[in-house]
């Protein structure tokens, strides 16, 4: 049959740990959206904490977010479509871009970043200012 051949595997344990994705520096500038609420001790209860020292004892909202860092208040950001439009156009893939294509066509599906794109609310952010 036109099935590979299979073989197996090994599984080899790291040596040492991936270095962190994300720098402290930069950790310390993010602005968290999603505001999950944890009860007791639980994973995210380390985060929240080490969140709090990052702002130096800013009034913060959950999660460590400074509340005068935040772009728009929770009212302002819609979920939902404010009205029915045609079906944008797809991406062509150029070579190894498919999964950037992918990516692309669900962010601009998701209500809050399409309203925000259509607002033209872009333009309110200046680079490098």
């Amino acid at each position: 049959d036109g099935a590979p051949p299979l073989r197996k595997l090994t599984f080899v344990r790291a040596r040492q740990p991936d270095p962190p994705l994300i720098s402290e520096h930069a950790m310390a500038k993010m602005i968290v959206l999603n505001n999950v609420k944890h009860t007791g001790k639980e994973k995210g209860d380390a985060a929240d904490a080490a969140a709090g020292k990052r702002t130096g004892g800013a009034p913060t909202a959950a999660r460590g977010v400074a509340v005068a860092d935040a772009l728009y208040s929770r009212s302002a950001i819609r979920m939902d479509w404010p009205a029915v439009r045609k079906v944008g156009a797809g991406l062509a893939n150029l070579g190894n871009t498919c999964f950037m294509n992918a990516v692309m066509q669900c962010l601009t599906y998701t209500p809050p970043l399409a309203a925000f794109c259509l607002a033209n609310e872009h333009t309110r952010f200046k680079p490098n200012a």
